[in-house]
């Protein structure tokens, strides 16, 4: 798959998608995380099977440069600009800081208009010097911070709060059939959720995917919700079709 993967980073062969976040305050959309899909007819069009591909072949950055890229410029030249757009990383551009800062430096010279948040992997924080000179470069560029799948390893909260992000997102493993959770369960999370708030932090609930759960991260004080219970990633044409625009 080598010369597959190089003739779609060449040739920028990914179509955006895009997943709603939503408030839980009144269920308006206040955020989209952007999600590539792979359109080369020879490899998968899922991003997991792709970054497998990528890793393997020392590629990895270069596909989530490339998928940032695509997606902001779709971002950029749509009608829902102004809302928030969350671009992931891959953990190993983390260990390329100053590759990624420039990056993100082109994005924003050719892309000024969009609100836009970086997300970074709690694994691949690699200490809080780091965390704060990447911070200090986003706020230069008018770019947010978001934790991504925070509890999903090892969670360092000691560090990711000594850089307050805009947002931290709770992993899919924590929010997972919460509603069926134990007490205590629930009670440590609720705890977790309040720390993060008591920094400034907007806390995220990822996954969320039935009604019982969004009601106890309700119940938590989650101030956002993402999940297929408010819909699933879709193309950029799709997305006027969304109820949650309602409010706005």
């Amino acid at each position: 798959g080598a010369k597959h993967l190089q003739h779609l980073l060449r040739d920028k062969l990914i179509e955006p998608f895009f997943q709603p976040i939503i408030s839980v305050q009144d269920q308006s959309i206040i955020g989209m995380e952007l999600l590539g899909r792979g359109s080369h007819s020879e490899l998968s069009e899922m991003p997991t099977a792709l970054f497998m591909l990528a890793d393997n072949l020392g590629l990895s950055i270069e596909l989530s440069e490339t998928i940032r890229e695509i997606g902001v410029k779709s971002w950029a030249s749509s009608t829902f600009c102004s809302v928030p757009l969350f671009m992931n990383t891959h953990p190993h551009e983390l260990k390329h800081l100053q590759r990624l800062i420039d990056s993100l430096k082109e994005i924003r010279t050719r892309y000024p208009r969009p609100a836009l948040v970086l997300e970074i992997h709690e694994q691949a924080v690699t200490g809080p010097e780091s965390i704060q000179i990447l911070n200090t470069a986003l706020r230069r560029l008018k770019i947010d911070l978001a934790y991504d799948d925070f509890g999903a390893g090892q969670a360092r909260l000691q560090e990711l709060l000594s850089s307050p992000a805009y947002t931290v997102k709770f992993d899919i493993s924590l929010i997972r059939d919460l509603d069926q959770a134990p007490d205590n369960h629930r009670d440590i999370i609720g705890l977790l959720v309040k720390l993060v708030k008591k920094s400034g932090t907007h806390a995220l609930a990822e996954g969320v995917s039935r009604p019982g759960e969004l009601a106890i991260c309700k119940q938590l004080g989650f101030d956002m919700i993402q999940g297929f219970i408010f819909g699933k990633p879709a193309p950029l044409e799709q997305l006027g079709k969304s109820p949650y625009w309602r409010t706005r």
